[in-house]
């Protein structure tokens, strides 16, 4: 009965620490860029954020991911937001994240990363203009802490989820899109990729 009383504990301070995490994020985003694009003071925005804290409240619950896994997952959610609203991958959340996690796992592989890293550098030469570079950093920023099996997966999973939303968009509102917000759809692959690979 104790450690259930304990475990209910840790959860309410969880789920508080993710509120007080999605506030932060929502005042960051303020300081963000200057033509405000998103309105915090409408209740609609700051139930966004309590919403997707809430989510990942729920993630840690109902999953046994790792720390490192359960942070990556965070730092996607929170990127995505900004990315949506921005079309940037914000390098300064990103790089705090980054710091965060090699804190916690200072004994990794540095080669991985270094030819995934190689590897998009030169797609993107070849293909100039067709993913961004934020997009691949934080694809290097993420390789450091999965498999290479897990970063196709991850890879196949986003693309085909964008292009599904690209021909769904195009179905409904008979428009096409120039330009999508990709860190939405990493995301949703890396919890995927990380909750069944």
């Amino acid at each position: 009965m104790f450690f259930k009383k304990e475990w209910m504990d840790l959860r309410v301070l969880l789920y508080c620490v993710l509120n007080a995490m999605s506030f932060i994020f929502s005042s960051y985003l303020l300081c963000l860029s200057p033509n405000n694009k998103i309105n915090f003071s409408e209740k609609n925005n700051h139930s966004l954020f309590l919403l997707g804290s809430s989510c990942i409240y729920l993630l840690l619950l109902t999953t046994k991911l790792a720390t490192a896994h359960t942070l990556l997952i965070v730092m996607g959610v929170y990127l995505a937001i900004i990315d949506l609203y921005y079309y940037i991958v914000d390098p300064y959340l990103s790089v705090l994240f980054l710091i965060g996690l090699l804190i916690l796992y200072p004994s990794i592989n540095w080669l991985f990363p270094l030819c995934v890293l190689v590897f998009f550098l030169l797609l993107s030469y070849l293909m100039p203009k067709k993913l961004g570079f934020g997009d691949i950093k934080l694809l290097v920023y993420w390789s450091i802490f999965l498999s290479p099996i897990q970063l196709i997966w991850l890879i196949f999973i986003a693309s085909l989820t964008g292009i599904l939303y690209i021909i769904l968009y195009h179905l409904l509102t008979s428009n096409s899109l120039t330009k999508i917000a990709f860190v939405p759809f990493l995301t949703i692959a890396l919890t995927i990729v990380l909750s069944i690979i």
